[in-house]
């Protein structure tokens, strides 16, 4: 017996039949057809169950038998420097000051003429103000005409060398600004190969739909480049090339003023507002180690402050715990939390071993864990990974109501496979298509890099 949404008469603009459709609902795991309109699955069930909502202007898809699942969901994806590749030196919070200099001097080398060299990541706790004054000498030396910036992993702390700091000055002094700000040196001298972002940023979208991935929580990264890769995906989906879902967020390392923080996170998630849910911005992600001293040192009295007022906001909030206390500390607060805010997701980061007794102490709510460090060993039986990928992970994201399973009033998000994708632990099955809010964004058959490449740049660029 099928499971429709709506008991009157409900016309379908897609239909896929003849299928082995998991659903991931346990009380109808399996099913043969699915019904959409208007980015919702209206019916799950038999043919006969979905014919009635067949019109001469639905699309029907015969499956053959192949098998349809929810679409994947990437909990942690990082498309953010696969798509700015080239565009700056990407670096890590493990870098020593005369790894970034050596980094540097070799990016600089492989990357003449450019207008400025820009290098990110670094972390602000292993560079010494002694270092920084050398730095700032050196590559004064190594670029005397181009703007040279250094953006820290927190994405405040700069290290600008004389061109880019007589830009900026100059700049201020025209806007009548007392001091040079983060935020006037990012909008002054970083700009952006968008020609080239969105190639990058077509490459990323076709791979992820060929693993049948339909939506993506993107990591946070420095706030330049997350704006303009919300703006390529933007302007993708007002030229309806979006092949996968966006969930972005705003990252904090460092004690920033509670309201200063809320507010970003205010805008970013009003500027997605009209997107049809295609494009979101709902979490805080808060970078914390309890060891004064150490990078991301942040009070637990701040920490609760700040995690408290964004979940009265209705916000996600996602944890990474550098420390023991800091995990017990993330995993007591967010669990505390989890009792009056349920709608919201929390989860916590963290590579420690907690003990039982600490465990039953701090856990009155369920809290989603996961390593900060890639575990070793085999990984998870296909059905148990196909679970992870859809229903939990749309509990992660807070997002249970609206995805992760085949259900009438989710959204119509879907992969097909030409096989069993729960048959085998070793071989990942081969994907036909991806659908995404009803719509069909990835078919193997029609569908190449380069022809995604080309039709993204025609319409954005000329328009269609």
């Amino acid at each position: 017996m099928g499971i429709g949404l709506f008991r009157k008469k409900t016309t379908a603009e897609l239909v896929l039949t003849n299928g082995r459709v998991h659903t991931m609902n346990p009380d109808h795991p399996l099913a043969e057809a699915v019904a959409c309109a208007a980015g919702k699955i209206v019916s799950v069930g038999t043919m006969q169950d979905v014919e009635a909502m067949i019109t001469e202007n639905t699309t029907i898809l015969d499956l053959e038998g192949r098998d349809v699942t929810p679409g994947r969901i990437a909990l942690h994806s990082n498309p953010i420097p696969s798509v700015f590749k080239e565009q700056y030196l990407q670096l890590t919070e493990k870098t020593t000051g005369k790894e970034i200099l050596r980094s540097l001097i070799d990016f600089i080398g492989r990357h003449p003429k450019e207008e400025r060299y820009l290098a990110y990541g670094y972390d602000t706790s292993l560079v010494t103000e002694e270092e920084i004054s050398f730095m700032r000498q050196t590559i004064n030396a190594e670029s005397p005409e181009i703007p040279v910036i250094l953006v820290a992993s927190d994405g405040l702390h700069m290290i600008l060398n004389a061109p880019a700091a007589a830009a900026a000055a100059a700049e201020a002094e025209v806007l009548g600004m007392p001091a040079v700000t983060p935020a006037l040196v990012t909008s002054v001298l970083l700009s952006a190969d968008i020609a080239t972002l969105l190639e990058n940023l077509s490459i990323h979208m076709f791979q992820q739909a060929q693993k049948g991935i339909t939506s993506e929580f993107v990591q946070p990264s420095f706030t330049h480049f997350e704006n303009i890769y919300r703006e390529l995906l933007v302007d993708a989906y007002q030229a309806h090339l979006l092949r996968q879902r966006y969930f972005g967020s705003l990252r904090v390392n460092a004690p920033i003023p509670e309201r200063l923080v809320l507010h970003h996170m205010a805008q970013k998630h009003t500027a997605c507002a009209e997107l049809n849910g295609l494009i979101q911005f709902r979490t805080l992600v808060v970078r914390y180690s309890s060891i004064e001293g150490s990078s991301h040192f942040m009070s637990e009295a701040y920490v609760r402050q700040l995690c408290t007022l964004a979940a009265d906001k209705g916000y996600h909030i996602r944890i990474a715990a550098s420390d023991h206390f800091a995990a017990v500390t993330a995993l007591q607060l967010l669990s505390e939390l989890k009792t009056s805010y349920k709608r919201s997701a929390f989860s916590v980061e963290h590579d420690e071993t907690l003990t039982e007794e600490e465990r039953a102490s701090i856990l009155t709510a369920e809290i989603y864990e996961y390593a900060a460090k890639t575990p070793s060993g085999p990984g998870l039986m296909p059905d148990a990974q196909l679970e992870e990928d859809t229903v939990r992970a749309a509990e992660r994201l807070g997002l249970a109501a609206e995805c992760g399973s085949i259900e009438p009033g989710k959204w119509a998000d879907m992969a097909v496979f030409e096989d069993d994708p729960t048959a085998s632990a070793t071989i990942s099955p081969t994907t036909r298509m991806t659908i995404v809010n009803g719509q069909i964004v990835y078919d193997s058959q029609n569908d190449s890099p380069e022809k995604w490449n080309r039709k993204i740049r025609k319409t954005v660029f000329q328009g269609e």
